[in-house]
């Protein structure tokens, strides 16, 4: 499943009513997902390709959070705005404050592509950014995360925590490389990297890589997310 079908799977398993994304951009998710309640943020308006459509809070990430009441809360929230890691470690800590109990949160594009597209931006090419060094940082806090390999540049997910209250922001430079997370992807599919498939009990013992990630498939994603 892509990112917008595994959205709309978890609102339609767990009948979630409120919906955040962080990252607009064109619309092209935002207005594919199904659910009662939405609200989206961006700092631009420029790209939106549904005029129809208002965002809600133009504005970055860390100002909105600053101003959003501590109350306010939302049971599914999708991360995929600036890929850079310390406005994804930012955006993480902030949404599990105000993530409902039993809520999840999803952040786009932490399985890259290959080594090129974690590197600077460039106009009109695809780009992850170093969105997948927030990932190996979580196992320093007591959260329940998998990295989801759903063929669409990988969905880190991210179960509500009881007390995110006691969280710092993540301040730390992950010391794990790119070619240690990833030595376990096979190159030679179509130029995209793909997990090699493994027994899930084996990570901590023989996939390092895959362990610091808890990459998961679709067996699995169902198994933990039914």
């Amino acid at each position: 499943m892509n990112h917008i079908e595994t959205i709309n799977y978890l609102i339609e398993k767990y009948n979630y009513k409120s919906y955040l994304e962080i990252g607009y951009d064109r619309g092209d998710c935002y207005n594919k997902i199904n659910i009662e309640h939405k609200e989206c943020c961006d700092i631009s308006n420029i790209n939106n390709a549904y005029p129809e459509t208002e965002i809600t809070y133009l504005m970055t990430s860390d100002e909105l959070f600053e101003r959003m009441p501590i109350d306010k809360k939302y049971d599914i929230v999708f991360i995929d705005g600036m890929h850079n890691q310390y406005y994804l470690d930012r955006d993480i800590i902030n949404s599990l404050k105000h993530l409902n109990p039993g809520g999840i949160i999803l952040c786009h594009d932490v399985l890259p592509v290959n080594y090129m597209y974690t590197a600077e931006y460039q106009i009109g090419g695809m780009w992850h950014g170093d969105c997948w060094k927030s990932v190996p940082k979580l196992q320093d806090l007591n959260v329940e995360y998998y990295t989801y390999d759903n063929n669409d540049y990988g969905l880190l997910m991210i179960k509500y925590k009881d007390n995110p209250y006691q969280l710092q922001n993540i301040r730390r430079e992950t010391s794990v490389q790119f070619d240690t997370v990833f030595t376990c992807l096979d190159t030679t599919c179509d130029e995209y990297l793909r997990p090699v498939p493994v027994d899930v009990y084996e990570y901590a013992y023989t996939k390092q890589g895959y362990y610091i990630m808890h990459i998961i498939h679709d067996k699995e994603f169902f198994e933990i997310f039914g």
